[in-house]
C-alpha cells in the first residue's frame, strides 16, 4: 500500500489534465514512487499494493486497432469543425481518408464505391436505418452522448444484421462515472442538453436532448425569389447502466428522433413534405471475467416515413415503413497469456415487418396482393480464429452462414474473410479476401439518400446482392507512433445491386409497386487510398488522395457499362488540428472530389405549359468538381467555485472561400414570360457560419 507523501503525489496526479505524452510521464512518475518505496522496504518483507487506477482524458483524435478498425474521439472532435453549430461524428468520419459522399445534403457515406446503403450505422446493436437529420447535415448520433465511434472498413463478426459495405458502431458510455457530469450546448438552429449521474458504485443514468428553432430564427434565409424550407427536429438518447459485479454489465439504451422538411417551389407550383422518424431500444448484457468475454443484445429498430406531393391541384403521398427486432450474442474466449490461438463464436436471428409504400392520391390508391407488410427473417451463426505463430504474422480467419426468408424466397449464402498480417519493425501488411451478402436494400426517388427513400426486403425479383472483396493495406508508424503512412489499394466485385428505376411521379399511377421499377446491376470497385497522418502532438490531422473507379451494368441496359452514382474518380482531403495552448484549437478542412455522375437531361418539351423532360444514358454526364474549406476556432476556459464548470465556445466557418458548389441541375418554365432556363441548385453552405457555446460540469 502506498502510504504518506507517495499516495498525496499520486492522487495529485490524477487530478491533473492528461494529455498525449503525459499518460507516459505519468506512468514513469508512478514507477519512480513504486521503487523509490521498494528501496525502502526489507527484501524478506512482502507488501500488498492497493489498486491505483490512472485516469486521463485522450486527446487524440483518431487511433487504430490491430484488425484496422479506426476509433474516432467524437468528443475530442467537437472542439473543431462543426454545421450549424452542431459537432457530428458522421461528418468526422467524411474526413478521413477514403470516406466519401457525393455531396453536401448526402444522407450516408461511401468506402471503396459502395453505396449508402451498403454501410451500417449501429447505437449500441440497434441498426439505424435512415440515422440523418435533413438532408444529411448532420446525423442522429449526438457527440456529447456517443464519446466514440469506431469504423470498420469490411464487416466483423458480430455485426447485426448483413451489409456489403462499411459498418459505424456507436456505444453510450459502459463505465460508472464518480461524479455526475453534464453539459448545455447551444447552436445556431438548436440547443442540447446531456447528463450522466452515477447512482451509487454500481448503477448510472445517461441521457442526452436536442431541439431545433431553425424556422424562428433563419426562416428569411430558407428563402429564394421562388422557394422556401421549412425545418424542425428533435432527438433523444438515454441509458439506464447497471453492473451487478465487476464481471458483468447490463444495459438498456433508448434513442428516437423525429423530423419535418418542407419546401416550396414557385417555379413549379409544388409544395412537398417529407416527415421521418427512427424508434430505437437495446438492452444489453456483458460479461468478461478475464477468460471468456460475451455480449448478448436484445434489439428492436423502426423507421416511419412519409413524402406527400402536392402541384397543380393534385395531391399524392407515400408512407414507408420497416421494424425490425433481433436477438444476438458473441463470445469472444481471451487467449491465455503465450497462447497463439484466440476464438471467437456467435449468431443471431432477426425478424423484419416491412411495407415499402402506401401509396395515396386523388384518384388511385394501391391495391393488389403485393400492397401491405410484408416479413422477412435473416439469420446467422459464425465463428473466427485468430493465430499468430510468431510477433511477424498473424492470421484472421471469419466463416458464417446466412439464411434469409421472405414467403417463398428463401436463400443461404456462406460468408468468409481472410486477413494475413505481416509485422516487420514499424511496417504492417495486411492481405484480405472475403464475400459479404446482403438482402436489405434501400432505394427510392432521391440518388443523395433522402428519408423518402424506403426499405426492401430480398425477393423474386428482387435477388439479394453479393459481393467479393480483395484488399491489401500497407502502413508504417514512425516518431513512436505519433505519425503513420498509409497505402491502400481495393478491388470489389458486386452482383445484383438494386436500383430504382422509376420516378416520384411513378406515384400518380394505379396499382402503384415499388418492386416494378427495380433494376437490377453487376460490376466493379477498384481504386487505391493512399494518407499520410500525424495522431499526437499539438498540431495533428492527416493529408490524403483517393482514386476509385466503380461501373455497373443494369438490366434496363445490359450492354452498357456505366459509373456508379458513387463513383469518386479523385479525392484530396487535409484536415488540420492545432491545439494552441490550454485554451485556443484551430481546425481547417479542405475537401476536393471529381464532380459526381448524373443522368443527363438530353430533349426538353413544354407541353400545355408543362414540362416533360427526356433522359440520356444512366450516369453518363458529371457535376462540375466539388471543392471547399472550412474552418474553426475554439476558446476554452474553466470556472472554479462551488460547481467548477468547463465552457467552451466554437465559431466554424463552411465553404470559407464561398465557392458555390453545384449540388444538381434542373430545368424551370415561366409560365409569365413563356421562357424556358436552366437552373443550377448550389449548396447550402456557401459562407456558412456556425456558432455554438457549450458548458460541461
Amino acid at each position: 500500500m502506498l502510504p504518506g507523501p507517495e499516495l498525496d503525489k499520486v492522487r495529485r496526479i490524477n487530478k491533473s489534465n492528461i494529455t498525449g505524452r503525459g499518460t507516459a510521464a505519468l506512468a514513469l512518475s508512478l514507477f519512480f514512487v513504486l521503487a523509490a518505496r521498494a528501496e525502502s522496504v526489507p527484501s524478506d518483507t512482502a507488501r500488498v499494493l492497493d489498486e491505483v487506477t490512472v485516469e486521463g482524458r485522450s486527446r487524440r483524435l483518431m487511433s487504430r486497432d490491430i484488425d484496422g478498425s479506426l476509433h474516432l474521439n467524437a468528443a475530442e472532435m467537437a472542439g473543431y469543425i462543426q454545421t450549424l453549430g452542431e459537432a457530428d461524428p458522421v461528418k468526422f468520419v467524411l474526413m478521413l481518408p477514403g470516406v466519401h459522399a457525393s455531396d453536401d445534403y448526402a444522407s450516408g457515406f461511401s468506402i471503396e464505391g459502395s453505396n449508402y446503403s451498403q454501410s451500417l450505422v449501429t447505437t449500441d446493436r440497434a441498426p439505424i436505418f435512415f440515422p440523418y437529420h435533413f438532408g444529411g447535415i448532420f446525423s442522429l448520433l449526438n457527440p456529447r452522448y456517443y464519446k466514440e465511434v469506431t469504423l470498420h472498413r469490411s464487416f466483423p463478426p458480430g455485426a447485426s444484421t448483413q451489409r456489403v459495405g462499411a459498418f459505424l458502431e456507436a456505444r453510450s458510455a459502459d463505465g460508472i462515472r464518480k461524479r455526475p457530469e453534464a453539459s448545455l450546448a447551444v447552436g445556431l438552429i438548436s440547443s442540447g442538453l446531456s447528463a450522466s449521474i452515477p447512482i451509487g458504485e454500481r448503477v448510472q443514468i445517461s441521457a442526452a436532448y436536442r431541439i431545433s428553432y431553425l424556422n424562428q430564427l433563419a426562416g428569411p434565409l430558407l428563402k429564394s425569389h421562388d422557394s422556401r424550407y421549412s425545418y424542425d427536429f428533435q432527438d433523444l438518447n438515454a441509458s439506464l447502466l447497471w453492473k451487478p459485479t465487476a464481471a458483468d454489465r447490463l444495459k438498456l439504451s433508448i434513442s428516437g428522433n423525429r423530423d419535418n422538411l418542407g419546401y416550396f417551389d414557385g417555379g413549379y407550383e409544388n409544395d412537398t413534405r417529407v416527415r421521418w422518424g427512427n424508434n430505437l431500444a437495446s438492452l444489453l448484457w456483458g460479461h468478461s471475467d478475464g477468460r471468456v468475454s460475451a455480449e448478448t443484445s436484445l434489439a428492436y429498430s423502426g423507421l416511419h416515413s412519409r413524402l406527400g406531393i402536392a402541384m397543380s391541384g393534385l395531391t399524392a403521398s407515400l408512407e414507408s415503413e420497416i421494424q425490425r427486432v433481433a436477438l444476438s450474442t458473441d463470445i469472444r474466449f481471451t487467449a491465455p497469456e503465450g497462447s497463439r490461438h484466440e476464438w471467437r463464436l456467435g449468431g443471431g436471428t432477426s425478424l423484419a415487418w416491412y411495407d415499402p409504400a402506401r401509396v395515396g392520391s386523388d384518384w388511385a390508391m394501391v391495391t393488389g396482393s403485393d400492397a401491405g407488410t410484408r416479413r422477412a427473417s435473416e439469420s446467422e451463426v459464425y465463428g473466427s480464429w485468430r493465430f499468430r505463430p510468431t510477433q511477424r504474422f498473424m492470421l484472421d480467419v471469419r466463416a458464417a452462414m446466412s439464411l434469409y426468408s421472405e414467403k417463398r424466397y428463401t436463400r443461404t449464402f456462406p460468408s468468409a474473410r481472410v486477413t494475413a498480417s505481416f509485422f516487420r519493425g514499424p511496417d504492417t501488411f495486411k492481405l484480405t479476401a472475403g464475400m459479404q451478402p446482403q438482402f436489405f436494400h434501400q432505394m427510392g426517388f432521391s440518388e443523395i439518400g433522402l428519408a423518402s427513400n424506403f426499405w426492401i426486403g430480398s425477393r423474386e425479383g428482387a435477388p439479394f446482392e453479393r459481393s467479393w472483396n480483395f484488399s491489401a493495406e500497407w502502413s508504417r508508424q514512425w516518431h513512436g507512433g505519433d505519425w503513420e503512412t498509409s497505402l491502400t489499394p481495393y478491388f470489389r466485385w458486386i452482383e445484383d445491386e438494386l436500383d430504382y428505376g422509376g420516378g416520384v411521379f411513378d406515384l400518380l399511377e394505379e396499382n402503384y409497386d415499388p418492386y416494378r421499377h427495380i433494376v437490377s446491376g453487376y460490376g466493379y470497385n477498384v481504386g487505391c487510398d493512399v494518407s499520410l497522418s500525424r495522431t499526437a502532438g499539438p498540431l495533428t490531422g492527416w493529408i490524403s488522395y483517393s482514386f476509385g473507379i466503380a461501373r455497373r451494368r443494369y438490366s434496363d441496359d445490359p450492354r452498357r457499362w456505366v459509373p456508379s452514382t458513387h463513383e469518386v474518380l479523385n479525392g484530396l482531403k487535409v484536415f488540420l488540428a492545432w491545439r494552441l495552448n490550454s485554451h485556443w484549437q484551430f481546425g481547417a478542412n479542405f475537401t476536393y472530389s471529381t464532380g459526381r455522375p448524373i443522368t443527363p437531361i438530353t430533349e426538353i418539351y413544354v407541353i400545355s405549359n408543362n414540362v416533360v423532360l427526356s433522359y440520356g444514358a444512366r450516369n453518363t454526364s458529371r457535376l462540375p468538381d466539388y471543392h471547399r474549406l472550412d474552418v474553426s476556432a475554439t476558446y476554452s476556459f474553466q470556472t472554479g467555485g462551488r460547481f467548477p464548470l468547463r465552457h467552451s465556445m466554437n465559431l466554424s466557418l463552411l465553404n470559407a472561400y464561398g465557392h458555390e458548389n453545384v449540388e444538381f441541375t434542373h430545368f424551370r418554365y415561366r409560365r409569365s414570360t413563356g421562357m424556358l432556363y436552366r437552373k443550377n441548385a448550389p449548396s447550402l453552405f456557401r459562407f456558412l457560419p456556425s456558432l455554438s457555446y457549450t458548458i460541461f460540469y
